[in-house]
């Protein structure tokens, strides 16, 4: 898995993001025995404000994924619920994992006179808070490893929407992803729509 894939659209879910466990060992052979958790979020859609959010009208996107972050790093000290399901009536204790599948970066719909957050400024904001604020650790006691994957926003700008955008293009976002996941320069002629990027590994038979 590449950071990057095509996005399907999805409805961000605020009580997924606390509960989204997925477990290798759905799997009954040894080599996939091993638990392994991960947290799934999306839509982060900075640059924007949420019509409400707890109570309060107008609230920032940057406010609601400082509460998220704080969720997140939250999960260890829960405990699973009573139903029969993997590690139930456990504590979570650890996260492998956390992902966001996009879109980081919110279409950028505007002019120059009053220009929207750029979706590089977007995808900065996202490192420092998810990046920097996110305390989880595997059962290594190694941070959680974050991963990202492009939403349509964050491909670029111009898609998704029928007005102008200001800029006309930015890729940014999905350039900043490829290069964290690869450790490879985008350059100039960067294409990721040309030809299709993948990126693959293992974690305990995941």
């Amino acid at each position: 898995m590449f950071h990057v894939r095509s996005k399907i659209r999805r409805t961000q879910v605020a009580a997924a993001l606390v509960t989204a466990l997925l477990s290798a060992s759905l799997w009954s052979s040894p080599a996939c025995a091993e638990v392994v958790q991960i947290v799934y979020t999306s839509d982060q859609h900075y640059g924007i404000t949420r019509k409400s959010f707890r109570g309060e009208k107008k609230v920032s996107a940057t406010k609601v994924n400082a509460a998220m972050v704080e969720a997140i790093n939250r999960l260890p000290d829960l405990t699973l619920p009573p139903d029969g399901g993997v590690m139930a009536e456990k504590p979570v204790g650890w996260i492998d994992y956390v992902i966001s599948t996009g879109d980081i970066a919110n279409r950028m719909e505007g002019t120059a006179e009053k220009a929207p957050m750029t979706a590089k400024a977007c995808f900065e904001l996202f490192m420092t808070q998810y990046g920097r604020g996110l305390t989880v650790k595997d059962k290594e006691g190694s941070p959680a490893e974050l991963l990202a994957v492009p939403g349509n926003h964050d491909m670029t700008n111009a898609v998704g929407f029928f007005r102008p955008m200001f800029q006309e293009k930015d890729d940014s976002a999905m350039r900043a992803m490829f290069e964290m996941s690869t450790g490879e320069k985008a350059g100039k002629d960067f294409a990721p729509y040309a030809r299709p990027i993948t990126f693959a590994r293992e974690k305990d038979g995941l």
